[in-house]
């Protein structure tokens, strides 16, 4: 997509089309992250919770 985008011949109605396209991906990566992040912070609580209590 940055290699489309860098393509100086894109006409300027598609290169925002790609533009907009890019900026949902990127939308649509950090809020998987943050999922992934959640998750993971969770299951190391759990961890931390049955670490504990084996103590």
């Amino acid at each position: 997509m940055v290699a489309l985008l860098n393509n100086s011949s894109l006409e300027l109605e598609e290169a925002m089309k790609y533009f907009e396209e890019g900026l949902a991906l990127s939308k649509q990566c950090e809020k998987q992250l943050k999922e992934f992040e959640n998750k993971m912070d969770q299951l190391m609580v759990a961890k931390e919770n049955d670490d504990e209590s084996e103590q």
